[in-house]
């Protein structure tokens, strides 16, 4: 549903195009995630860092290739 707050990877969201965009403009600076979805918030913070950031890191990686 739109405007829920989910993991990295499993909304609606289309992160390629964004990371593509930045490159294209010779950004290569910081990026950062906010989990604000409830198993971040509740259950597991740490475990939902670990997962956003590693969806990060795959379409960095896969964006560079």
């Amino acid at each position: 549903e739109s405007g829920e707050y989910v993991p990295m990877g499993q909304g609606q969201m289309h992160y390629p195009p964004i990371v593509e965009r930045l490159r294209s403009v010779g950004y290569d600076g910081y990026l950062s995630i906010e989990c604000l979805y409830p198993l971040a918030k509740q259950h597991d913070p740490r475990g939902a860092i670990k997962h956003d950031l590693r969806q990060l890191n795959e379409l960095v990686n896969l964006e560079t290739r």
